[in-house]
């Protein structure tokens, strides 16, 4: 199948569009993914505070805190991402 090289005219502003939504339904995806992760993380973590088992809940702080990092909404740039 050919790509289609589309520059200018109505087509070139529907592709441009449509890359634009599969662009934010993956991220949107992969934000979910990390999102689910940290519910995981901060259940584990609760399991290992009632087993009191200090370097198990030490190692899931810092994963914990890494995703919450990572999630952070000052880590979005508002520039990246087109007004629609």
């Amino acid at each position: 199948m050919r790509s289609a090289n589309f520059t200018c005219g109505p087509f070139a502003e529907v592709k441009e569009r449509i890359e634009d939504f599969g662009t934010a339904l993956y991220f949107s995806q992969l934000y979910y993914d990390t999102i689910m992760e940290l519910k995981t993380l901060q259940e584990k973590l609760q399991k290992a505070k009632d087993e009191d088992n200090k370097a198990r809940t030490r190692a899931l702080k810092e994963q914990i805190l890494f995703i919450e990092n990572i999630c952070s909404i000052d880590n979005f740039d508002a520039g990246n991402y087109p007004d629609n």
